[in-house]
């Protein structure tokens, strides 16, 4: 059986993560990120993303499903639960390379992601950047 996460007793060290990185700039709110992945999963189903939690190393994961969305975090997915504000940035890369499969092209998964700056554009203003790889958008810079 899964242990519930005490996201209260999380929440300071997160606070400390976010003020010892330095940003000088924060562009999502809880309510922004709900918004944000709510769009994404109806209009861009099987979306992989590279996720960039503060503090941590960015790895590549689906987009959650909207049953893990609460309030204020995200719960039961991928990694571990997370506040929606320990989000650095997501890339939504038009490649995504397979650990321990970089040098085998066929192994790697491609993806449309035209699509999503549509979807973002259209419900919202966001802080997104063109990269070699696909599209990044930032909840802190």
């Amino acid at each position: 059986m899964r242990k519930a996460v005490d996201f209260k007793a999380l929440e300071p060290g997160v606070d400390q993560r976010i003020r010892e990185a330095g940003f000088k700039a924060s562009f999502m709110s809880d309510a922004k990120w709900r918004k944000c992945l709510l769009a994404l999963d109806e209009s861009v189903p099987d979306l992989m993303a590279v996720w960039k939690l503060v503090g941590s190393e960015p790895q590549a994961y689906s987009l959650p499903d909207p049953d893990y969305l609460g309030d204020r975090y995200l719960t039961g997915y991928w990694m571990r639960a997370c506040y929606f504000k320990e989000i650095e940035w997501v890339e939504f890369p038009r490649e995504i390379k397979k650990r321990g499969m970089e040098q085998i092209p066929a192994a790697n998964l491609k993806q449309d992601i035209l699509p999503v700056r549509g979807v973002l554009e259209a419900i919202g203003q966001f802080e997104l950047e063109e990269t070699d790889n696909g599209l990044k958008l930032y909840a802190y810079k």
